[in-house]
């Protein structure tokens, strides 16, 4: 985790960075992630996206990024809970969704489908990860500890 200030981020201390960064960690040692790299990002999510967090997976490393919402810190701590838990559930299923991302011309159904069946497609596997990943993370989040990133 990096331990570096966050800058223009109302509300997050260097402290209280530093507490949510112990805590991904050790619910990513909980969840079987104990070999990856979990990097949590400086700059908070932009002010008009609607999602609590967002973890990018890079393809081929075990290496992750998450992204916080600004007003993450006014979320009750179940919440907070869940949405870390959410976003690291995703690192085990993103190949799943990397996979129908990854579609290329070699002789395989996606030349044969087309962009907009394939998008379709994609589209819709994205759409019952997120579910699976919703129904998942709120049955495992009931187990971890709630946050206190005061």
């Amino acid at each position: 985790m990096s331990k570096s200030k966050p800058e223009h981020w109302p509300g997050m201390s260097k402290k209280k960075f530093h507490r949510i960064g112990k805590y991904v960690r050790r619910r990513a040692d909980d969840l079987n992630l104990r070999d990856w790299t979990i990097h949590l990002l400086h700059e908070p999510l932009a002010s008009d996206c609607e999602h609590a967090a967002e973890i990018t997976v890079t393809y081929g490393r075990a290496h992750a990024s998450i992204s916080l919402a600004r007003h993450f810190l006014t979320y009750e701590p179940a919440v907070q809970r869940e949405t870390l838990v959410h976003e690291l559930i995703h690192i085990h299923l993103d190949p799943i969704e990397a996979r129908f991302r990854r579609r290329g011309g070699d002789g395989s159904i996606w030349a044969h489908l087309g962009d907009l069946a394939a998008g379709v497609i994609i589209d819709e596997v994205h759409h019952d990860i997120e579910r699976a990943t919703d129904a998942i993370a709120h049955a495992v989040a009931l187990g971890c500890p709630l946050p206190e990133f005061g």
